[in-house]
């Protein structure tokens, strides 16, 4: 069915959205002609799983037919069934002038209120959705290694990420200081060492010039970044 041909690669978009912005951030893809959810990541934050019925914002959507006037919605304010205050953003997939799917990011203000990541991630990946699609297929992001540097190279060029990059950089030292007690003090060596670490699991060096910018936050030179890196690379 085509409709799930496209729904599919909307979910590898998914893996990537999850990859940028980690745990902190919920990701569902519902099927408006199944009239479930299709896909979840980060679950926990709402209780929403794979099968449940569509949501009630879903709903009102289709509704209203706000999905012609727009492409997608940001900073939209819902709620999880235990009444915390969510920021969501929502992208509104269609084919012939039917709205099939609606992608959505949400953002738990309660579990994450001490994290200092809130920022516009989400419109930038939507601006960027926007600009890729073709045929309403996300082409970049279907599981095939050929010309996989020429699409990387694509996305870097057609999205600001350094600005998303930058925000993940900056919660996950954050993150680090506050499990370590070192909100006040400049980390030490160690301290950089294991920050290095955990910013290579998110996949941030993959991202172009990370080096620079973490050096940057985390003061120290780029060879020093390098270094770290290389000792859990061999």
């Amino acid at each position: 069915m085509v409709e799930n041909e496209i729904l599919n690669n909307y979910v590898n978009f998914m893996n990537f959205l999850g990859q940028v912005f980690g745990s902190a951030y919920e990701i569902v893809l519902q099927d408006m002609s199944a009239r479930k959810l299709y896909a979840v990541m980060n679950g926990y934050i709402s209780g929403k799983k794979v099968d449940d019925p569509l949501t009630d914002y879903a709903k009102h959507v289709e509704k209203s037919k706000i999905w012609e006037k727009t492409k997608y919605l940001t900073n939209v304010k819902t709620y999880t069934r235990s009444g915390h205050l969510v920021i969501s953003s929502f992208y509104f997939i269609t084919k012939d002038d039917k709205l099939i799917g609606v992608l959505s990011i949400n953002f738990d203000t309660v579990e994450n209120r001490n994290s200092g990541f809130f920022d516009t991630g989400a419109l930038r990946m939507f601006d960027f959705l926007e600009t890729t699609k073709k045929d309403h297929m996300l082409q970049p992001f279907v599981q095939n290694t050929e010309g996989a540097s020429e699409r990387k190279e694509s996305l870097e060029d057609m999205m600001d990420i350094q600005s998303v990059m930058s925000n993940i950089i900056h919660k996950v030292v954050y993150e680090y200081k506050e499990r370590n007690n070192l909100s006040d003090k400049v980390l030490k060596q160690k301290d950089r060492r294991e920050v290095v670490r955990l910013l290579a699991d998110r996949g941030v060096f993959l991202v172009k010039d990370s080096v620079k910018e973490i050096a940057k936050i985390l003061h120290c030179s780029d060879a020093s970044v390098y270094r770290y890196l290389s000792d859990f690379e061999e």
